[in-house]
């Protein structure tokens, strides 16, 4: 059977961020916030090199820029770069901007620091890969695939359910003995528990690899061949406008009170896409590859695993441990910009551990597995003391146009078949 393609459309219901890694963090050297307009200036590095060559200002920019870049944990009483282009004379920063965005006012910006952009092509231009979506589909269907196969077969259930009291069992043993001030720590049986842990931590992983749909072959193949997943490819979005995105601070929701609140504002901000953002995509289905792993009809296992993502999004999301805390900070947050639109699928960073794991859609005990796996990751968090509730115990958010939002919400909608 030949390939099929479809077109499909995206909508961003709340801030979203996917990064460009580490060379899209722009300190205050690398744009220009002015004020008084609540405006963030990016800046347009060969229209500032010329600036600053026309006006013989090279050598003041460098002892301005190594004295602004230091490795100091903080920056913020620091000269803003709009300080020091008007001092040097320049009051229209559009002249050596690429673009500008939108801040948002109603918050303290004494901390403005650097700014975590959104990805961008190569004409500077956001965009969604389509490797992101794909990625979140993928998470999707395998954890609807292994609970189903669990559903049919009680041996699977038994033996991951197995997997998942040892891996506690180890952990909870090996917590113990650390903390038993009592005892002097022995090496090698920190070595043997730590041994232990990871060895379940791998038959976990082991398992889902196990349960993950296959490509068939005669010969046995390595597992990127043989992932059923290379039958579906999704394009990157057709580029979108910097007029689409604005920056914000990150907001933390916790369950974990510190100065007397539960919300929490980092001196971390983030460039965004707008609420309201569309995007298109071309899915491609290679039914060969895919009739080969048993998945005969991908469709329907897309749209069943965002039906059921749409449902499950409020639980993720710890809603019934998040929503008093909200109300006593006298604040309400939302899944949607338009209450009739429903999130199906929640793409991007700052989004949550919740989202990018299997364990909230096979696991009876979600919670324990969660917490443990965070606390061997980020022992100095102290997960197991603190998440009582819900683990991760904490909601990320972004305030935009007067509300907060939890982060990456997105309704995705499968479109027509188009002839390619």
């Amino acid at each position: 059977m030949p390939n099929k393609s479809y077109r499909m459309k995206l909508k961003v219901l709340t801030p979203l961020f996917i990064g460009g890694g580490n060379e899209s963090n722009l300190s205050r050297t690398n744009y220009i916030f002015d004020e008084k307009a609540s405006v963030v200036y990016i800046l347009d590095e060969a229209k500032f090199i010329k600036f600053l060559f026309t006006k013989k200002l090279l050598d003041e920019y460098a002892h301005y820029v190594q004295t602004n870049s230091s490795d100091k944990k903080s920056n913020f009483n620091n000269l803003h770069l709009s300080k020091w282009l008007t001092r040097n004379g320049l009051k229209n920063f559009s002249l050596i901007s690429s673009y500008q965005i939108k801040i948002e006012k109603d918050q303290d910006l004494n901390d403005l620091n650097d700014i975590s952009c959104f990805i961008k092509n190569g004409l500077k231009k956001p965009y969604i890969p389509g490797s992101s979506i794909k990625g979140s589909l993928r998470s999707l269907i395998i954890g609807e695939f292994i609970k189903s196969q669990m559903t049919k077969d009680q041996n699977l259930k038994k033996y991951w359910d197995s997997l998942e009291y040892n891996f506690i069992d180890y952990f909870t043993d090996y917590v113990k003995y650390m903390k038993n001030q009592n005892k002097k720590k022995d090496k090698k049986i920190i070595k043997e528990k730590e041994k232990n842990i990871n060895q379940q931590l791998s038959k976990m992983n082991n398992f889902i690899n196990s349960q993950t749909p296959q490509i068939k072959f005669e010969k046995k193949v390595n597992n990127s061949l043989a992932d059923a997943f290379r039958g579906i490819m999704i394009s990157d979005s057709f580029p979108l406008k910097n007029e689409d995105l604005f920056i914000t601070r990150s907001l933390r929701l916790s369950t974990y009170k510190k100065n007397g609140k539960h919300l929490k504002k980092l001196p971390l901000y983030i460039e965004y896409l707008k609420p309201g953002t569309e995007a298109e995509f071309l899915l491609t289905l290679n039914h060969d590859l895919l009739g080969k792993s048993g998945m005969k009809d991908p469709l329907t296992l897309i749209n069943r695993a965002i039906q059921i993502q749409e449902q499950n999004i409020p639980a993720l999301c710890g809603e019934k441990v998040f929503h008093p805390l909200a109300k006593e900070e006298n604040i309400n947050y939302f899944y949607s910009y338009d209450a009739e639109i429903k999130p199906n699928l929640v793409l991007g960073g700052q989004t949550g551990f919740n989202h990018k794991t299997l364990i909230y859609h096979i696991s009876s005990n979600s919670l324990n597995i969660t917490r443990s796996i965070l606390e061997k990751s980020f022992p100095k968090h102290q997960h197991l003391v603190l998440d009582k509730k819900t683990s991760p115990r904490t909601l990320k958010l972004a305030f935009y146009e007067g509300k907060h939002y939890v982060t990456g919400m997105c309704r995705l909608e499968l479109l027509e078949e188009v002839k390619i």
